[in-house]
């Protein structure tokens, strides 16, 4: 069996030469081809949903089938099983062109079989033979480099071409540096010096994978990553790192998914990700030691920054004016004219600082790899957990007692950030609690949230709007019109909830989690 060891990255088509025309890639010999793959699935997808893909791949007039597994790995890293063999031309064609409906097992899989170690896969992949049919295909011109890194030599391939579903296509354009022996540091370390000059970031899915979602129509929906479960087994160590490259392909996922659609959804999962990381870098500020912790968390929120007011702007519009332009009874044109106004198709379209982010999630990950934290990295996580709830219940506590002797925005904001953190922690930890306790928990800190984010909302559009109610045209009327009909809407239990989150938070952790 060979292992598959690959960084894979995505980058924006219209820097594809400048790409090329790196020194680090313009130095070595290139290597052109055009590649055509197909893969292969039963009606019900079946092997997708065992994480495992087969694909039949020509280049040039040579086919070879390949099986490969899911990698464990969400970070853009994957290491995973691969097997492959040549196949005949013929027989490649021949199962290209299958009818519909198989009486004998596929010639073309036979030998495949043969090279597979793993039972139960071949037994997958027995059970599954005449029902297998191609289901998606890529096509994409690949240029490959030689080069030396730390640790072993790795070649890096630039794909640039198209993935379809027969009806359908998502466009390709990614970079992937593959070695069988260099270590991760060494590919992360090479990406980021290719990011100094090319816009760069970690894309945790693979070419099967983004031809299924096309395939069950999910390839322009934002990407929302499953939070990792940390076990009782785990060290701190690895608790941390499996957090934070879900962080990593939540990130880059959403912002390939934002370049080719624009799609406000993976704008805002983009910010979670950030947020998300930001809070597992607090949370572990003990192991990692403050002064680093401190210093990615600031240049996370300086890159994260701009994306806030953009997001603002998605919220007034999209959860606000919107609303109030399908049911408001009056002016209607205005408020439309308004929508139109805060938020045309180009402020859709604008680019993400692409280039500063990539460099962010390879940055940030590269420094960590090469911390050297507190020497109780191997400890055992629960205990380290244990305190982490502790502490995060009582800081969520104390913004709810400032809250409450200055019912100000700025204190709900607060208490709203904290209540987040708390989400987030109780999201990675769930396997440490109780079902019934955990349940319980995370509906009331999402209950609350809901709550929090809607006040927030309503106070951002007032403060947004409140510049075009001093105009004397149509945008004033729309202005007025949608603070109008969202008034009688927006009163908020804010002090219902006050009183509930001090009962919450006032119970022992050891009685919330009976």
């Amino acid at each position: 069996m060979a292992t598959e060891r690959e960084l894979k990255l995505s980058l924006l088509p219209r820097d594809a030469g400048k790409l090329k025309n790196h020194p680090l890639l313009a130095a070595a010999p290139a290597t052109t081809r055009q590649i055509e793959t197909h893969y292969f699935d039963t009606g019900d997808h079946q092997l997708a949903r065992a994480g495992v893909a087969v694909r039949l791949r020509r280049i040039e007039d040579h086919y070879s089938a390949t099986v490969k597994t899911e990698s464990a790995d969400q970070s853009g890293f994957t290491e995973r099983g691969e097997w492959e063999c040549a196949i005949p031309a013929p027989l490649a064609e021949a199962a290209l062109a299958e009818p519909a409906e198989l009486s004998a097992f596929p010639p073309w899989l036979e030998p495949l079989l043969e090279r597979v170690a793993p039972r139960a896969i071949r037994d997958l992949l027995h059970h599954t033979a005449l029902q297998l049919r191609p289901i998606l295909s890529t096509r994409f011109r690949r240029t490959t480099w030689p080069i030396a890194l730390v640790g072993g030599e790795a070649e890096v391939a630039f794909d640039r071409g198209v993935i379809t579903t027969g009806t359908q296509a998502v466009p390709l354009c990614e970079l992937e540096i593959e070695s069988p022996t260099a270590p991760f540091p060494s590919l992360l370390e090479f990406a980021r010096t290719l990011a100094e000059t090319v816009a760069l970031w970690p894309e945790p899915r693979s070419k099967a994978a983004r031809g299924f979602a096309l395939l069950t129509g999910d390839a322009a929906t934002a990407f929302k990553t499953k939070p990792p479960r940390w076990s009782a087994e785990m060290s701190i160590a690895d608790a941390f790192f499996t957090a934070w490259w879900s962080c990593v392909a939540h990130g880059g996922a959403n912002m390939t998914l934002y370049a080719q659609h624009h799609d406000p959804e993976a704008l805002h999962q983009l910010r979670i990700a950030l947020r998300r990381s930001r809070t597992l870098l607090a949370h572990f500020a003990p192991w990692l030691g403050a002064p680093l912790a401190d210093t990615l968390r600031a240049y996370i929120a300086s890159v994260a920054r701009p994306l806030g007011t953009r997001r603002d702007r998605d919220v007034l519009v999209d959860a606000i004016i919107r609303p109030a332009h399908t049911a408001c009874p009056v002016a209607q044109q205005e408020i439309a004219c308004l929508a139109e106004v805060l938020h045309p198709p180009c402020h859709r379209a604008a680019a993400l600082p692409y280039r500063a982010l990539g460099q962010l999630w390879l940055d940030t990950s590269l420094r960590l790899l090469a911390a050297k934290p507190s020497s109780f990295s191997s400890d055992p996580l629960e205990p380290f957990v244990r305190t982490l709830w502790h502490r995060t219940r009582r800081r969520v506590r104390h913004r709810i007692d400032q809250w409450e002797a200055d019912p100000t925005s700025e204190r709900r904001h607060r208490v709203r950030i904290a209540l987040k953190s708390w989400r987030y922690l109780l999201e990675w930890s769930r396997a440490l609690l109780p079902k019934r306790a955990y349940r319980r928990e995370m509906a009331r800190v999402k209950h609350a949230l809901d709550l929090l984010g809607a006040a927030q909302d309503w106070e951002g559009a007032q403060h947004q709007l409140a510049p075009y109610l001093r105009r004397s045209d149509r945008l004033a009327v729309g202005a007025a019109a949608v603070l109008a009909w969202h008034h009688a809407r927006s009163v908020l239990p804010c002090e219902t909830l006050r009183n509930d989150l001090r009962t919450w938070f006032h119970e022992s952790w050891e009685e919330t989690t009976k």
